[in-house]
């Protein structure tokens, strides 16, 4: 080791020494600044008032959080991620949206974060910027049942109801499990006037999930009661069903939701 080596060396080290302290410092700030932005968006969803006005201060803080942490480190996708979600579930699309594109920008293979964006914008209406997303979530995972409820909201959106009506109710006589393509089946039932459509997207949404089952029957009542099809007998059961499920303290608010002639009966 040649002692002209030294110092260039030494030097050499130390400046690589105080560049992985300053990146290691960076990172934890981040994720400090991106856990704080998710306790506080969990807080707000708990209330389960996350519309509320009284939380406006708390989610503009999120928002802060949010962006301080991606700024530092733009390719921390979970915790941003999750909080993206939190953002979308109280309505802020456009925030929401902003944080999955940005990700996808350094990670642009997560078929998830795909198809949220692709979905964000078949909302709004904007299907040129929804459609490249959805393509590229299509080409790396045709078979997840995310990217086959976009499918189906895409057929929608671009004016072709019938088709997604048909493809939804194929993919839910497949046990397809996915919480927007049970949206999307019950909601197409109905617009076409198609029944079967809209009670298999229920028995699909009450069988794979239970905790919003009771919601699913009374749905279900609805449906067996409507003047299209008029089955008293499956409306009642329907209804004793949902209040069979439905916590005491919610029985009578969901009393108040059941047409006047079953209740007697209930």
């Amino acid at each position: 080791w040649p002692r002209q080596w030294f110092w260039p060396a030494l030097a050499t080290l130390a400046l690589a020494s105080t560049t992985a302290l300053v990146a290691s410092t960076q990172a934890v700030t981040s994720e400090t600044r991106l856990l704080q932005a998710r306790q506080l968006a969990e807080r707000i969803l708990a209330s389960g008032q996350p519309e509320a006005a009284r939380w406006d201060a708390d989610k503009a803080r999120v928002l802060q959080l949010l962006r301080e942490g991606m700024a530092i480190n733009p390719h921390q996708r979970q915790l941003s991620g999750e909080v993206a979600d939190a953002l979308a579930t109280w309505g802020d699309m456009a925030s929401a949206t902003q944080v999955w594109e940005r990700v996808l920008a350094s990670r642009p293979n997560i078929v998830i974060m795909l198809s949220f964006v692709a979905r964000a914008h078949a909302l709004a209406g904007d299907m040129a910027q929804a459609t490249p997303y959805f393509d590229r979530a299509r080409a790396l995972q045709p078979q997840a049942p995310v990217v086959q409820a976009l499918e189906v909201l895409m057929l929608n959106r671009s004016g072709h109801s019938e088709q997604a009506a048909a493809r939804a109710h194929a993919l839910l006589q497949n046990d397809v499990h996915d919480p927007d393509l049970v949206q999307l089946g019950y909601e197409l039932g109905l617009q076409l006037h198609q029944p079967a459509l809209a009670i298999l997207a229920l028995q699909r949404g009450i069988a794979a999930m239970p905790e919003r089952a009771a919601d699913g029957w009374r749905l279900l009542g609805e449906l067996y009661a409507s003047a299209e099809l008029k089955d008293d007998a499956k409306a009642l059961q329907a209804y004793q069903t949902a209040l069979a499920l439905t916590p005491a303290y919610k029985r009578i608010e969901l009393l108040q939701q059941i047409p006047p002639r079953y209740r007697s009966s209930l």
